[in-house]
């Protein structure tokens, strides 16, 4: 943002006089905050959503006044709109992680720090807020998994009618691993969601994300149980097929000689 000064002010506030839907109550409303000009920044930047509702700046701007006021039920309904329009914005992601620590909600927080890595992977910060925070969610995750994991095809009867997976444990197991770097037990785990969830947008994030440090996911959709028998028994036919002509090509070659 440029340097704050009563020029940069005056510059701005003519521009919102001669368009009141211009976006330009934004960057004005930061500027007020920054010179402790609160009650200004919050009025201005109110006013600016209300007419620009479908401006994520703007919301996360005001996620930051309400912030400054310790309004923090407020300044979260504003990040997650921002974020429901723009589900790139990383400050909006930050601010929502910060906001979920005020509210002691550790599980939100760490959801949000990993959306926030999987923007960014190199942010080093924030990786290590993930391990600080994982260790009170994540075991509770990976007992899930495994009881999940347990459960085979012909034990599905066998499931409590109450059973149902949950996307955001799992997506949270998932990133927990990721953070640790344990790409195989990660690579599982996104598999089996798959499976259950089918092709969803969260799930290809992490996929891309994952290809990107390891090998490519092949296998994201079911295989019928027969699919994988007749799979078993073409391998075992083409390596069969393979050896032959191995013994074929020896022979011809003894021949010629």
């Amino acid at each position: 943002m440029p340097e704050i000064s009563q020029e940069f002010i005056k510059q701005y506030e003519e521009l919102l006089t001669k368009d009141p839907k211009s976006r330009a109550f934004a960057p004005l409303s930061e500027a007020y905050l920054q010179m402790d000009l609160f009650e200004e920044a919050l009025d201005t930047c109110l006013e600016g959503v209300q007419k620009n509702p479908h401006f994520a700046g703007g919301r996360v701007t005001l996620a930051k006044i309400w912030l400054h006021f310790e309004k923090l039920e407020p300044a979260l309904e504003e990040l997650n709109q921002a974020l429901s329009l723009s589900h790139e914005n990383l400050l909006a992601h930050k601010l929502l992680a910060e906001t979920y620590i005020k509210l002691k909600k550790p599980k939100e927080a760490l959801t949000a720090y990993k959306n926030l890595l999987l923007l960014n992977p190199k942010d080093a910060k924030t990786a290590a807020l993930i391990q600080k925070l994982e260790s009170l969610t994540a075991p509770e995750f990976e007992k899930e998994a495994f009881d999940w994991s347990i459960l085979s095809e012909a034990d599905e009867t066998k499931r409590p009618s109450s059973f149902k997976p949950n996307l955001t444990r799992t997506l949270s197991l998932f990133d927990a691993l990721l953070a640790r770097q344990s790409w195989e037990s990660a690579r599982d785990i996104l598999s089996k969601a798959f499976l259950k969830f089918g092709s969803i947008p969260e799930l290809n994030r992490r996929q891309n994300f994952l290809n990107s440090r390891t090998a490519p996911l092949t296998a994201t959709k079911p295989i019928p149980k027969q699919g994988l028998e007749k799979l078993e028994s073409d391998n075992v036919v083409e390596k069969k097929l393979q050896l032959l002509r191995q013994c074929l090509a020896n022979i011809e070659e003894k021949a010629l000689n």
